[in-house]
């Protein structure tokens, strides 16, 4: 192995790509923000800039340069290659995919390749651009990090490359922005801005393969059986463009069925996550799965469906159901609300998770992922 004793105070010019910042906020946009946020803490001889149309706002970088990267395909191509000459980074850190011509050493965090294990719930012509463009990034990128053991074995599997070559760097969360506020001050907050007052939430973006039609089946079953006051709220934007399968969950928004929340601020959203009786999250594929993370900081239960990287996250801290019964659903959600001792177990296993998944922890595994590649490349 390499010793990094040579190069871990020596400087490194690291550039990131943020074109992520000027659409949709995703899992990927979360990342970087906290990940980014953490690297002058944990290695300040780093030199951050980030490069895109929109600067992002309260981001520790040493400088912003803006890049009009422009469609998807300029963007893999010849969009940053200037700017990044420019710029003599020692690394560009990318998402997912890095561009055909590379300046300096690429570095792409794969957050998951469902579009490939999971192509039924993506556009098919997506799927295989994506599935092209993993491939390419891969040979080209000199280091290739993911967001969890789950999403690291997949990759390797699917492209034949040794699971010790990709760095794990996880996804965290940030506790003491989860809580904020009491549960208290929460409860009586929605109450008086959004009349809630006993509700299941789900914080996700609303797709096909999130799997809210389950939830929405459950708590009916919950209300005609005594439950008549218990709510079902989302809190995320509705997503068409992965293949659709929303129509169950529009209709069940149109009749009041569902309360969707949208357009909140980060200060509301810590409300209406802290007063919520049980957060549930029951999406079949996921290559992290950050809401269950963010519930927990918040201590309330969870209830997480045991599909692709949540059995191996949440197992032993999550209330843990198949994500095909509505009825298991049920009972696990009745059992929330009716049992204090289980709650209380919940928040507490939960408590221990959050304790060791903090953005503090990822940044250190993305800049040790840096060093001991610096060091290697000295070493030869």
């Amino acid at each position: 192995m390499a010793d990094l004793s040579d190069v871990s105070k020596k400087p490194l010019r690291l550039a990131i790509d943020v074109h992520g910042f000027s659409g949709r906020h995703q899992g990927s946009r979360t990342f970087i923000e906290n990940v980014y946020r953490e690297i002058p803490s944990v290695d300040p001889s780093i030199e951050v800039i980030s490069f895109g149309e929109v600067e992002p706002p309260d981001f520790p970088v040493s400088r912003h340069v803006p890049v009009d990267l422009g469609s998807a395909a300029k963007r893999l191509t010849v969009g940053s290659y200037a700017a990044l000459r420019s710029l003599a980074p020692d690394y560009v850190h990318y998402q997912y995919f890095c561009p055909l011509l590379p300046v300096g050493r690429s570095v792409i965090t794969i957050h998951d390749i469902l579009p490939i294990t999971h192509p039924q719930y993506f556009n098919p012509s997506f799927a295989g651009r994506f599935r092209m463009m993993v491939g390419l990034s891969m040979r080209l990128a000199s280091l290739v990090n993911a967001v969890s053991d789950f999403t690291r074995d997949a990759v390797a599997a699917q492209y034949s490359r040794d699971p010790e070559t990709i760095a794990v760097v996880p996804n965290g969360v940030s506790a003491d922005f989860y809580r904020s506020v009491s549960y208290e001050e929460a409860r009586a907050y929605v109450k008086e801005k959004f009349g809630l007052d006993s509700y299941v939430l789900s914080l996700t973006r609303i797709e096909r393969r999130k799997n809210i039609p389950l939830l929405i089946d459950a708590v009916s079953r919950l209300q005609g059986a005594g439950l008549s006051g218990l709510q079902t709220v989302l809190m995320g934007s509705i997503d068409e463009s992965s293949g659709g399968g929303c129509a169950r969950t529009r209709q069940a928004i149109a009749d009041g069925t569902v309360i969707h929340l949208k357009g909140l601020s980060d200060q509301e959203k810590i409300f209406v996550l802290r007063a919520a009786a049980v957060l549930v999250f029951p999406s079949m594929a996921e290559g992290f799965g950050i809401p269950p993370l963010e519930g927990m900081a918040a201590r309330i239960p969870v209830i997480v469906a045991d599909q692709t990287a949540h059995g191996r996250i949440y197992r032993d801290t999550a209330i843990m159901i198949s994500g095909e019964s509505v009825e298991e659903l049920a009972d696990r959600i009745r059992a929330v609300l009716s049992d204090d001792d289980l709650r209380r177990q919940a928040v507490a296993r939960g408590d221990g998770l959050v304790e060791r998944m903090t953005w503090k922890r990822s940044a250190a595994a993305l800049a040790d992922s840096l060093r001991r590649d610096a060091a290697e490349r000295a070493a030869r």
